[in-house]
Protein backbone atom coordinates (compact mmCIF):
# COMPACT_ATOMS: atom_id res chain seq x y z
CA UNK A 1 0.00 0.00 0.00
CA UNK A 2 3.12 2.50 0.88
CA UNK A 3 4.51 1.90 -2.76
CA UNK A 4 1.00 2.54 -4.22
CA UNK A 5 0.45 5.87 -2.18
CA UNK A 6 4.14 6.75 -3.47
CA UNK A 7 3.53 6.01 -6.79
CA UNK A 8 0.28 7.97 -6.90
CA UNK A 9 2.28 10.73 -5.51
CA UNK A 10 4.57 10.42 -8.33
CA UNK A 11 1.63 11.00 -10.86
CA UNK A 12 0.27 13.95 -8.60
CA UNK A 13 3.80 15.57 -8.39
CA UNK A 14 3.66 14.73 -11.94
CA UNK A 15 0.50 16.34 -12.96
CA UNK A 16 0.92 19.31 -10.94
CA UNK A 17 4.04 19.97 -12.43
CA UNK A 18 2.43 20.26 -16.11
CA UNK A 19 -0.18 22.43 -14.73
CA UNK A 20 2.06 25.35 -13.53
CA UNK A 21 3.87 24.68 -17.01
CA UNK A 22 0.21 25.74 -18.98
CA UNK A 23 -0.29 28.03 -16.26
CA UNK A 24 2.87 30.16 -17.06
CA UNK A 25 2.83 29.65 -20.38
CA UNK A 26 -0.56 30.04 -21.19
CA UNK A 27 -2.48 32.00 -18.03
CA UNK A 28 -5.21 30.81 -15.51
CA UNK A 29 -8.28 29.69 -15.89
CA UNK A 30 -10.91 28.20 -14.02
CA UNK A 31 -10.82 25.20 -15.05
CA UNK A 32 -6.65 25.05 -14.35
CA UNK A 33 -7.39 26.50 -10.59
CA UNK A 34 -9.99 23.79 -9.94
CA UNK A 35 -7.36 21.75 -11.53
CA UNK A 36 -4.62 22.34 -8.90
CA UNK A 37 -7.27 22.50 -5.84
CA UNK A 38 -8.31 19.00 -7.00
CA UNK A 39 -4.70 17.86 -6.80
CA UNK A 40 -3.80 19.43 -3.34
CA UNK A 41 -6.79 17.33 -1.55
CA UNK A 42 -5.98 14.47 -2.76
CA UNK A 43 -2.44 14.89 -2.20
CA UNK A 44 -3.98 15.72 1.51
CA UNK A 45 -6.06 12.61 1.34
CA UNK A 46 -2.83 10.24 0.42
CA UNK A 47 -0.71 11.90 3.20
CA UNK A 48 -3.59 11.16 5.88
CA UNK A 49 -3.68 7.59 4.78
CA UNK A 50 0.33 7.01 4.74
CA UNK A 51 0.24 8.73 8.32
CA UNK A 52 -2.78 6.35 9.52
CA UNK A 53 -0.72 3.21 8.21
CA UNK A 54 2.51 3.86 9.59
CA UNK A 55 0.37 4.73 12.89
CA UNK A 56 -1.62 2.06 12.45
CA UNK A 57 -4.53 3.40 13.03
CA UNK A 58 -8.26 2.55 12.70
CA UNK A 59 -10.02 2.76 9.46
CA UNK A 60 -12.51 4.50 11.42
CA UNK A 61 -10.07 7.37 12.69
CA UNK A 62 -9.09 7.76 8.50
CA UNK A 63 -12.96 8.21 7.67
CA UNK A 64 -13.24 10.60 10.49
CA UNK A 65 -10.14 12.47 9.31
CA UNK A 66 -11.04 12.55 5.78
CA UNK A 67 -14.68 14.10 6.80
CA UNK A 68 -12.90 16.41 9.33
CA UNK A 69 -10.34 17.22 6.75
CA UNK A 70 -12.79 17.57 3.86
CA UNK A 71 -15.02 20.43 5.45
CA UNK A 72 -11.91 22.61 6.73
CA UNK A 73 -10.54 22.52 3.36
CA UNK A 74 -14.02 23.09 1.67
CA UNK A 75 -15.86 25.85 3.68
CA UNK A 76 -13.02 28.52 2.56
CA UNK A 77 -13.66 27.66 -0.68
CA UNK A 78 -16.88 28.41 -0.84
CA UNK A 79 -16.28 32.30 0.83
CA UNK A 80 -13.49 32.45 -2.12
CA UNK A 81 -14.17 34.58 -5.22
CA UNK A 82 -12.37 32.21 -7.50
CA UNK A 83 -13.68 34.19 -10.84
CA UNK A 84 -11.69 37.21 -9.61
CA UNK A 85 -8.48 35.62 -8.23
CA UNK A 86 -7.84 34.32 -12.00
CA UNK A 87 -8.59 37.58 -13.54
CA UNK A 88 -6.22 39.34 -10.88
CA UNK A 89 -3.90 36.58 -11.16
CA UNK A 90 -3.47 36.81 -15.38
CA UNK A 91 -3.50 40.98 -15.26
CA UNK A 92 -1.31 41.13 -12.37
CA UNK A 93 1.47 38.96 -14.04
CA UNK A 94 0.94 40.50 -17.77
CA UNK A 95 1.42 44.15 -15.86
CA UNK A 96 4.68 43.00 -13.95
CA UNK A 97 6.52 41.85 -17.25
CA UNK A 98 6.45 37.90 -16.48
CA UNK A 99 4.24 37.05 -19.64
CA UNK A 100 3.88 39.08 -22.50
CA UNK A 101 0.52 38.11 -23.74
CA UNK A 102 -2.74 38.18 -22.11
CA UNK A 103 -5.96 36.65 -23.10
CA UNK A 104 -8.59 39.63 -22.27
CA UNK A 105 -11.21 37.39 -24.76
CA UNK A 106 -11.76 34.50 -22.27
CA UNK A 107 -11.17 37.55 -18.75
CA UNK A 108 -14.01 38.82 -20.19
CA UNK A 109 -15.92 35.58 -21.17
CA UNK A 110 -16.34 34.97 -17.06
CA UNK A 111 -18.84 36.91 -14.89
CA UNK A 112 -19.20 40.50 -13.33
CA UNK A 113 -15.96 39.16 -10.79
CA UNK A 114 -13.66 39.66 -13.54
CA UNK A 115 -14.69 42.96 -14.56
CA UNK A 116 -13.19 45.16 -11.82
CA UNK A 117 -9.88 43.85 -12.93
CA UNK A 118 -10.52 44.91 -16.49
CA UNK A 119 -11.37 48.29 -15.51
CA UNK A 120 -8.58 48.59 -13.27
CA UNK A 121 -6.30 47.13 -16.89
CA UNK A 122 -8.03 50.11 -18.50
CA UNK A 123 -7.81 52.50 -16.39
CA UNK A 124 -4.22 52.00 -15.16
CA UNK A 125 -2.79 50.96 -19.17
CA UNK A 126 0.09 48.06 -19.80
CA UNK A 127 2.97 48.54 -21.80
CA UNK A 128 2.34 48.96 -25.17
CA UNK A 129 4.76 46.60 -26.60
CA UNK A 130 2.94 43.67 -25.15
CA UNK A 131 -0.28 42.77 -27.06
CA UNK A 132 -3.49 41.86 -25.45
CA UNK A 133 -5.98 39.07 -26.90
CA UNK A 134 -9.45 40.74 -27.89
CA UNK A 135 -11.75 40.32 -30.80
CA UNK A 136 -13.17 43.46 -31.28
CA UNK A 137 -15.01 44.91 -35.23
CA UNK A 138 -15.87 48.57 -33.44
CA UNK A 139 -12.07 49.60 -33.35
CA UNK A 140 -11.08 47.64 -36.65
CA UNK A 141 -9.21 45.42 -35.12
CA UNK A 142 -10.67 42.11 -36.38
CA UNK A 143 -10.42 43.32 -40.01
CA UNK A 144 -6.82 44.74 -39.83
CA UNK A 145 -3.96 42.30 -41.34
CA UNK A 146 -1.87 44.28 -38.90
CA UNK A 147 -0.73 44.17 -35.25
CA UNK A 148 -3.28 46.49 -33.65
CA UNK A 149 -1.99 49.25 -32.07
CA UNK A 150 -1.76 50.47 -28.37
CA UNK A 151 -4.58 52.76 -28.90
CA UNK A 152 -6.84 50.10 -30.81
CA UNK A 153 -6.33 47.89 -27.80
CA UNK A 154 -7.19 49.65 -25.31
CA UNK A 155 -10.19 51.14 -27.10
CA UNK A 156 -11.70 48.22 -27.81
CA UNK A 157 -11.20 47.09 -24.11
CA UNK A 158 -13.07 49.84 -23.42
CA UNK A 159 -15.58 49.26 -25.61
CA UNK A 160 -16.36 45.94 -23.97
CA UNK A 161 -15.89 47.30 -20.30
CA UNK A 162 -18.68 49.83 -21.56
CA UNK A 163 -20.93 47.10 -22.69
CA UNK A 164 -20.33 45.43 -19.76
CA UNK A 165 -21.72 48.79 -17.55
CA UNK A 166 -24.73 48.99 -20.17
CA UNK A 167 -26.10 45.72 -19.76
CA UNK A 168 -25.87 45.85 -15.62
CA UNK A 169 -27.36 49.26 -15.83
CA UNK A 170 -30.17 47.80 -17.80
CA UNK A 171 -31.01 44.82 -15.85
CA UNK A 172 -30.34 47.41 -12.46
CA UNK A 173 -33.20 49.41 -14.25
CA UNK A 174 -35.55 46.67 -15.12
CA UNK A 175 -35.24 45.09 -11.53
CA UNK A 176 -32.50 45.54 -9.38
CA UNK A 177 -32.67 42.51 -7.31
CA UNK A 178 -31.46 40.68 -10.65
CA UNK A 179 -27.80 42.01 -9.87
CA UNK A 180 -25.59 39.59 -7.45
CA UNK A 181 -23.24 41.71 -5.28
CA UNK A 182 -20.53 40.79 -7.55
CA UNK A 183 -22.58 42.42 -10.20
CA UNK A 184 -23.38 45.60 -8.46
CA UNK A 185 -19.49 46.37 -7.27
CA UNK A 186 -18.02 45.55 -11.11
CA UNK A 187 -21.02 48.42 -12.17
CA UNK A 188 -19.24 50.71 -9.12
CA UNK A 189 -16.04 50.10 -10.82
CA UNK A 190 -17.20 50.56 -14.17
CA UNK A 191 -18.98 53.58 -13.62
CA UNK A 192 -15.83 55.59 -12.16
CA UNK A 193 -13.97 54.53 -15.53
CA UNK A 194 -13.83 57.11 -18.03
CA UNK A 195 -14.97 54.55 -20.82
CA UNK A 196 -15.50 55.11 -24.68
CA UNK A 197 -18.99 55.47 -25.86
CA UNK A 198 -20.73 53.33 -27.99
CA UNK A 199 -23.66 53.62 -30.42
CA UNK A 200 -27.04 54.58 -29.25
CA UNK A 201 -28.74 51.53 -31.69
CA UNK A 202 -27.00 48.93 -29.08
CA UNK A 203 -27.94 50.85 -25.53
CA UNK A 204 -31.79 50.75 -27.79
CA UNK A 205 -30.95 47.05 -27.74
CA UNK A 206 -30.02 46.11 -24.81
CA UNK A 207 -32.58 48.28 -22.78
Amino acid sequence: VVVLIAQTGVVIASAATRLALYVNVYGLTIARWWGAIELVAIACVLALCLVCIVRRTSILRFVQGVVVGSAVYCIPLFLLNHEAIVANYNIDRFVDGQTQQLDVQYLKSLSSDGYPALTALYTHGWNAAHPISLYCVESGVANNTTAPTYDEQRHCLGTRLEYKRIQLEAAAERDWRALVRSDRFALEKLMKASLPSVTSTFKEIIR
